[in-house]
């Protein structure tokens, strides 16, 4: 799904960057709570994290974390695709710990990664959802995202 930014829906959620040597436990107990259900990122390890953070396009700064209680209750990861003309900004994986779903996080923070991407004077955003995820399809509808390309897999 692809938008343009900015959105004109905004949010004021104060979040804060991810602190790398810090965050990289609580976030993989997070993020594999958050998609307990799913194939592909429910199985994250601190391992795994900090070989993504090698890579070229990482930046603590578009990796937005919001805490609630004193943890972690839910975060934006973005990127930056720079070898697009122009550059495109991604929301790269979102999610809210289960124990704080039904506040309007996910679409808060969502909205914080976009922002986040516009200040990076990024004008083209996009991400990838699940079809089948329909809560966050709707969302992503409602905030202004359009499908743009349909990839299917089929299993025998």
């Amino acid at each position: 799904m692809e938008t343009t930014l900015p959105l004109q829906q905004r949010t004021e959620i104060v979040t804060r960057s991810f602190i790398v040597g810090q965050d990289e436990e609580e976030w993989c107990e997070v993020n594999n709570r958050a998609f307990s259900w799913h194939r592909e990122q429910s199985g994250w390890t601190v391992e795994l994290l900090e070989e993504r953070q090698k890579e070229s396009w990482f930046d603590p700064e578009g990796f937005r974390i919001y805490e609630q209680e004193g943890r972690i209750a839910a975060f934006c990861w973005t990127k930056v695709h720079s070898d697009q003309n122009p550059a495109i900004g991604e929301v790269y994986v979102i999610a809210v710990d289960p124990d704080f779903h039904g506040l309007g996080l996910g679409r808060a923070l969502t909205l914080a990664g976009y922002q986040h991407l516009e200040d990076c004077a990024i004008a083209r955003a996009m991400l990838y959802v699940d079809a089948d995820n329909t809560a966050a399809v709707n969302l992503y509808n409602d905030i202004g995202l359009e499908v743009q390309v349909v990839r299917r897999l089929y299993q025998q």
